[in-house]
């Protein structure tokens, strides 16, 4: 039986301000609360640049975006990126998001 290696380090991690993301602890799964005072852009770069798979919820996904986006051009395998809906309700910047790659891809900006 083969193992496959993975050569950045770790395979998923949540990544939250909130402190319910200690219950997928429970099921073996990494997790980062990031406190008051922290740096969201730094902690999400360095867990970005060793982990394969990154959930985050909506009230930190704008900056998730913008730390893919930065580190992307210098990694090999950039990591799967996945918004989780938070439990307060919607905020979601994902339809922003992809309204932006659709106008950057085809070079006119969309109306929708």
């Amino acid at each position: 039986m083969q193992i496959l290696s993975n050569t950045r380090g770790e395979l998923m991690i949540v990544v939250s301000k909130r402190p319910e993301v200690l219950a997928f602890g429970l099921l073996g799964i990494d997790f980062k609360v990031i406190r008051e005072g922290e740096d969201i852009e730094s902690v999400l770069e360095n867990i970005m640049r060793r982990y394969k798979v990154v959930i985050v919820d909506d009230e930190i996904s704008s900056h998730a975006y913008r730390v893919k986006e930065r580190i992307s051009r210098f990694l090999r395998e950039p990591p799967l990126l996945v918004i989780m809906p938070s439990l307060s309700g919607s905020k979601s910047r994902r339809y922003t998001y992809l309204r932006e790659l659709a106008n950057k891809a085809i070079g006119a900006k969309l109306k929708w």
